[in-house]
């Protein structure tokens, strides 16, 4: 069982989830489509961070979520690291029209590495897949080097569309799922099995200067 409601104050469980990735990427819009079902073309840029929450009910649980939306600007990044206290749950977003945000995919996951606790699922996603359709071959990131990083990085990968609410639900579902099951509080999770932080990184070159 799974639905919305308005926030309450009293709630099974609390769980802070942060939203990383390159300005340009669409988390503001992901956010905005998931927590007031709204989209717009013309999102202002996230210069320190946007946190948004609601609760909802899984398996007859009340879970209040806190979703902090971050600066993807180099320029502002050094005012990012504070929301990844007491996270429980990362988003990173790229933009599979947009090379270069993939190629930070890895950074902003090194990232969490530094700043997050053990123990903290992550989820990478690429979003704007309606524009996939309507660019050349050589302007998409291929399924291909998407999966080769996915699976250097041990992490699951969901394309997703806010413009057209395309797996935004899903994507958050799926976060939650990761964050309960590592805790114990539910016994499956579908449709992956729970990929989590560690404090020695997979990829040995996982360093942030």
């Amino acid at each position: 069982m799974y639905s919305v409601s308005k926030i309450e104050n009293n709630y099974d469980h609390s769980l802070k989830i942060i939203l990383s990735g390159d300005s340009g990427s669409g988390k503001t819009s992901i956010l905005s489509r998931y927590f007031e079902d709204i989209y717009s073309d013309e999102f202002p840029i996230t210069y320190t961070q946007d946190q948004k929450e609601k609760t909802i009910i899984l398996e007859d649980k009340k879970i209040k979520l806190n979703v902090c939306d971050t600066a993807g600007q180099e320029r502002f990044r050094m005012i990012c690291h504070s929301p990844y206290r007491g996270v429980q749950g990362i988003v990173i977003v790229f933009d599979l029209t947009d090379f270069n945000s993939f190629d930070n995919v890895k950074r902003w996951y090194c990232e969490g590495e530094r700043y997050a606790s053990e123990g903290t699922p992550v989820i990478i996603v690429g979003n704007k897949i309606d524009l996939v359709d309507l660019k050349k071959n050589d302007q998409v990131v291929s399924n291909e080097v998407i999966k080769e990083l996915a699976d250097s990085l041990g992490a699951p990968y969901i394309e997703t569309s806010a413009k057209y609410n395309i797996n935004v639900e899903k994507l958050f579902l799926n976060i939650v799922q990761n964050i309960l099951y590592y805790k114990g509080y539910i016994s499956t999770v579908s449709p992956s099995k729970p990929i989590i932080l560690k404090k020695e990184p997979k990829d040995k070159s996982c360093i942030i200067n």
